[in-house]
């Protein structure tokens, strides 16, 4: 019974290990960078399930999703995307006491208690010191801890720190918030930082895309590898959109054994906003380039 059970785990061990090696070099090959005509089909498809699904995702009140639909239609001009960020605005932004407005408009200025940020994630309390670089907030234990470029290496439980803090990073940025050295630095050693996940992670799921995305929204696009954008494209789903399950496996009742957000998954592979906003922006940005612009 022993030797079975010894047997069973390094034969478990094995094919695990042999898979990701695979995976892993499937995910570092050699293959031609996308051209602009296939950038331009996938951003084609995602605008259709952003259209199918308009009234469903505008009560998603993500503002960096939305914020990524805002920049996505000033870069390509696309009418559905101008005419989702109207219908968000009117229904989420009226407020002159909306936390996020400065995040849609740069040097908007609103007053905020702590209280009003006490209900948030530490890295999106970090978000809001970036698009106001309030002085009182940026004191906050919070947030000086979240300054430093090293934190993930404390929360490896956490795949989007880094993708999260480059974010607030290129806020601060945008907002001149900060030490403009010491923030280009930690920019920089952060999407090193990103690169290697890229490297060493092959799950093609949502924090796969956050992490292209955020290599190309920061000026790192020479530094992707083509493949890193096949696997993006390959990964959009028949309606356009993108969802948070790598599916290997096909199983009965149209389930996959695939990878999810935090190790193996058995779903059925569908699209969602926080996937799809993100694959739209990537598309929108490399359009962008394609056209000759920054």
């Amino acid at each position: 019974m022993k030797k079975a059970l010894i047997t069973l785990v390094i034969l478990f061990t094995t094919t695990i290990s042999t898979g990701y090696a695979v995976l892993t070099y499937l995910n570092n090959r050699d293959v031609s960078r996308p051209d602009q005509a296939r950038i331009q089909a996938s951003f084609d498809a995602a605008i259709g399930w952003l259209d199918a699904h308009q009234g469903d995702i505008i009560e998603q009140n993500n503002p960096v999703l939305w914020w990524m639909i805002q920049r996505s239609a000033a870069l390509t001009g696309n009418p559905s995307l101008q005419s989702a960020f109207s219908r968000y605005q009117q229904k989420h932004l009226e407020s002159a006491r909306t936390l996020w407005l400065p995040l849609f408009f740069p040097g908007r200025w609103v007053p905020f208690r702590n209280e009003d940020i006490a209900h948030l994630n530490d890295y999106q309390k970090l978000f809001v010191y970036a698009i106001s670089c309030d002085p009182d907030l940026g004191e906050q234990a919070a947030i000086t801890a979240q300054l430093d470029p090293d934190l993930c290496d404390k929360q490896p439980l956490r795949p989007a720190c880094a993708t999260h803090q480059l974010m607030a990073f290129r806020f601060m940025q945008q907002n001149s918030c900060g030490d403009n050295h010491a923030t280009q630095a930690a920019v920089t050693e952060l999407q090193n930082r990103i690169l290697r996940q890229l490297t060493w992670d092959p799950r093609v799921v949502d924090v796969y895309l956050q992490r292209v995305l955020m290599l190309t929204e920061s000026g790192a696009v020479t530094r992707i590898k083509a493949v890193w954008l096949q696997q993006v494209l390959d990964a959009q789903l028949s309606d356009g959109g993108w969802g948070n399950l790598d599916p290997y496996l096909p199983l009965p009742s149209d389930n996959y054994l695939g990878f999810g957000p935090r190790g193996f998954a058995i779903a059925e592979p569908s699209s969602d906003f926080h996937a799809t906003a993100q694959g739209i922006f990537i598309m929108s940005l490399l359009l962008n380039a394609e056209a000759g612009h920054p």
